[in-house]
């Protein structure tokens, strides 16, 4: 049985791949390894998904989704938003490479060996669907808006910052709106993944291990919501990439 519906995922990977642009459905995707699959954006997502859900059925350790430069981690956040089981999506951990190089030198190696320096590189660790996480138990506290002029430093230290106080079972939404032209749109989701990737490796490597830490998970969305300044004619709505940050364990203070 499919994770996510046949027609409505194939509704959303069109809608989706349009407002992202051509880089969705015109590269390679592959299996690099039991658990492991390389992303850079050349597959269709459709078959990306595909993909996912056969690994993810059978493996007992969920996956690791290696994002290869920014077409890489735009469509695995679309995979992963796309990801659906019973209303329960997987809550992932986003790694840039600074940090799988101090957690784990051996896998940041055979991982570079695999995108052959193609672009920077993210790794989405999924949990088994077992470990999925509802709907019903992710409250949105607050969110935190990405523009073309939205700095990758100054989100991590907002990301950080909501995610130390939030109650536990609350998130705080990172969103881009999939608006405008396409190289824009890939720049403000490669900031959020950038952004999301340093403020987790601060929780997991902090430079004053006396300080208090709260790492997180993700959870990738594609949602419909009222467009800002929608243009002459167009449309009232758009579609809004979010990511949800869902900080584990009791708030820092």
């Amino acid at each position: 049985m499919p994770l996510l519906p046949g027609a409505r995922r194939a509704s959303i990977d069109a809608l989706f791949c349009r407002a992202i642009g051509t880089m969705c459905s015109t590269r390679r995707f592959g299996t690099t390894a039991s658990g492991v699959l390389c992303v850079d954006g050349r597959s269709s997502v459709q078959q990306m998904v595909e993909e996912v859900e056969r690994v993810s059925l059978r493996s007992a350790r969920g996956l690791d989704l290696i994002a290869v430069g920014d077409p890489g981690v735009v469509a695995a956040f679309h995979v992963a938003a796309m990801l659906r089981r019973t209303a329960r999506a997987p809550a992932f951990t986003l790694v840039g490479e600074g940090t799988l190089a101090k957690l784990d030198v051996d896998a940041l190696h055979a991982q570079q060996l695999l995108h052959q320096g193609r672009g920077k590189l993210f790794r989405l660790s999924l949990p088994p669907v077992d470990e999925w996480v509802a709907e019903s138990s992710r409250i949105v506290d607050s969110r935190l808006q990405v523009g073309n002029s939205t700095e990758p430093l100054s989100l991590a230290k907002a990301i950080s910052a909501r995610a130390a106080v939030l109650p536990e079972g609350s998130v705080v939404a990172v969103e881009t709106a999939l608006v405008g032209e396409e190289k824009r749109r890939r720049w403000r989701i490669s900031q959020m993944a950038r952004a999301i990737a340093r403020a987790y490796h601060w929780e997991v490597l902090p430079v004053d291990a006396s300080l208090p830490t709260r790492p997180f998970s993700c959870v990738a969305e594609l949602v419909r919501q009222e467009a800002a300044n929608p243009p002459p004619g167009g449309s009232a709505e758009c579609w809004v990439l979010r990511i949800e940050i869902l900080p584990k364990g009791a708030p820092k203070w």
